[in-house]
């Protein structure tokens, strides 16, 4: 955060064994960082974010279900979720997460329906001139190192 000009004050967590160890313990020192938990048991302690882990879930599973998707692309549509969900606008103000964050303006025509088929052109493969230069995969996600889209076919997950 503090390459975007922000500075973390604070780091919360539910009382889960995972955030309770050596690593988070140095990890927040060498941040500076005040490491506090909620009560056990007690998520309404949590509130903002649990109800933000619950919203995320549940456009996961629709996204899955809408688009006739195996459990096993779990993790490409929750981070299609989350991608999706910080380029609309939330709040009073209406302002968008990744704007806020960064202050770049979002490019919304970059946004592709979810597990759709895509023909991307593949290059350098030997085919005669009428042969067809695409190969159908299924859009799975954007690239988080550029500006590119992540697909997956039967030969495996590529970015274009």
């Amino acid at each position: 955060m503090q390459q975007l000009g922000h500075t973390l004050k604070e780091f919360r967590a539910d009382c889960g064994t995972e955030y309770f160890n050596k690593i988070v313990d140095e990890w927040c020192t060498k941040h500076r960082l005040h490491f506090t938990a909620s009560a056990p048991y007690r998520h309404q302690g949590n509130g903002r974010s649990e109800r933000y882990w619950q919203s995320l879930w549940n456009n996961v599973r629709a996204s899955i279900a809408d688009m006739s998707q195996e459990k096993d692309m779990w993790t490409y549509a929750s981070n299609m979720c989350v991608y999706v969900r910080n380029a609309m606008p939330v709040g009073p103000q209406g302002q968008i997460p990744y704007q806020a964050v960064t202050g770049k303006e979002f490019d919304h025509t970059k946004l592709r329906v979810p597990f759709s088929a895509v023909y991307p052109m593949v290059e350098g493969v030997r085919r005669t001139t009428h042969d067809d230069k695409r190969e159908r995969c299924i859009f799975i996600g954007y690239s988080e190192i550029s500006p590119s889209y992540v697909c997956i076919n039967d030969k495996g997950i590529f970015e274009m």
